[in-house]
Parts: C-alpha cells; structure tokens; sequence
C-alpha cells in the first residue's frame, strides 16, 4: 500500500484530526526518542550511534536490553552493550521501544476507571512478541520482523492515548462501539494517526490501524496485518481479557474460515 492511499483511508473520519488537536499528554516527546528518530532518518545515520543514545538514559537502556535478551526474540547470547542491542533489534524496533519508555511518563496523568496501566503493558509486549513469532514463520528478514514487533507494541497506542487525555469520556470504554459513541473515533484509527504523525514506517502504521478487523478472504500467507491481528487475538484468548465471549469467538471463526480449522491449532487459538 503506498503512503497516498493510507493517508486517503486515514483521513475519512475527521474526528480523528478534532482528537489529535485535543492531545495535551504525549508519548515520543523525549529528547532520545528525537535524537534517534532524527538519526534514523538521516541518511548518514547509523545504529551504533542509536546505541549511544540508548546508553545516554538509565531506563531506555534497561528496556532495550530487556527486549534484546528476550527469549521470544530469539537471541542466543546475553547483550549487556546498548549499541550490540540496537544492532539486534534495528532501529524501527528500539524507536519503538523508546517510545513505550517515554509512556511511563503519562501514568502520572491516567486516571481513567477501567483503564490499567499494569494490563497495558503486559498486554502490549505479549502481542509485540506474539506478532514477531508470527512472522518469523514467513521470513528472517529482520527489518519485516522488527516491524511486526513494532507493531504489536505500539498497536493499542490509542486506548493510552485516550485514556490519558479524554478520561471521562473513555471511563470503562472497552470496545470500538463505546468509542466510536462517546469520541467519535475508535482508539485504532487514533493510535494510526499518532504514529504517523511521529514518522512511523506506513507497514507499522497500516497494521495497527487495521489489528482489530481481519479480511475474510485472502491468501494462506500471513501478512503484517495478520500477524497482527491473529497476535491481539492470541493474547485475549489466552489471558481471556477481551470484555466480551462472543467477539472473541466471532474472530476465532473468522481465523479458521480464512486460513483453515487446521492452522487454528497452529495459532493456539483452540
């Protein structure tokens, strides 16, 4: 899909510029998130100078190394050296990282019932992880695996998003429906708009505007968006967190009628 025609998708809805302009908490704001994005798009960037801005912050540091040496990424040694795990990782995949760092930042100003911050995380690095394992079963290239790890990190960006800055209205707001009522956009077409307007690549941007709707027809292979959504979907099915049965049953049978009963076990999803 070309950076023209998801700009087109995105901006159907013009809620979604109404709520961008109300954003007073942000994410992806820090001086390191800059520095490394301004790095990444410099064609005379490198990552062992991304390295260096990850080693200039304590917490940064501790949660890209965290990343690198985690088993569901498939490392087979311990990374102590911020510049080794940016090479691991990439520099998409540490950006993102970063930005989740700086999320920290806003949990001083979510006081939104119904919204946990702790299930927030939890959930968002099990899908990044989930979604890299996905993928890694089409491909070994790592810039395609560091965005699918991108995307399921950063996929529900925009539940934070409203929760920090619309929290009245977002109060126990658990499903598209609800949000599409009381904000007049979902937090998928909102986290999309965000992470485009802060220069996320347009694979990472399309996957996550899409991760709750899966095509009903299609192909056997998975793309990032299906990774994506069958990630999400593997989550709330094993922790059981998605506030409604019957959702989760609709997109499991979505699953199997696009890719087949038999690879619903593959999936875990039986």
């Amino acid at each position: 899909m070309t950076t023209s025609t998801l700009n087109e998708e995105m901006t159907t809805n013009p809620q979604v510029e109404k709520l961008l302009l109300g954003l007073r908490h942000l994410p992806g704001g820090s001086d390191t998130y800059n520095r490394i994005l301004f790095e990444l798009r410099d064609p005379a960037g490198t990552l062992e100078q991304v390295g260096h801005f990850v080693a200039s912050d304590p917490a940064i540091t501790t949660e890209v190394l965290k990343n690198a040496n985690s088993a569901a990424l498939g490392f087979s040694r311990i990374v102590t050296d911020p510049k080794d795990a940016a090479m691991l990782l990439g520099g998409e995949q540490v950006l993102a990282i970063v930005m989740m760092v700086d999320v920290f930042t806003l949990c001083e100003h979510t006081v939104c019932k119904g919204f946990s911050v702790a299930e927030y995380f939890r959930h968002s690095r099990m899908v990044a992880w989930n979604a890299q394992a996905l993928m890694r079963t089409v491909t070994n290239d790592r810039e395609v695996l560091g965005a699918a790890f991108t995307s399921g990190l950063l996929h529900d960006i925009g539940k934070l998003l409203f929760a920090v800055n619309y929290p009245d209205e977002y109060r126990n707001c658990h499903d598209n429906k609800k949000e599409t009522h009381r904000l007049g956009a979902t937090h998928t077409e909102l986290g999309a708009h965000f992470l485009a307007s802060r220069e996320l690549p347009t694979s990472v941007v399309d996957a996550v505007r899409k991760h709750d709707q899966l095509d009903a027809v299609g192909s056997g292979d998975l793309s990032l968006s299906d990774c994506l959504f069958i990630a999400n979907l593997q989550e709330h099915h094993r922790s059981q967190t998605t506030p409604s049965a019957g959702k989760l049953s609709k997109q499991i049978a979505l699953v199997g009628k696009r890719f087949g009963i038999r690879r619903l076990f593959e999936f875990a999803l039986t």
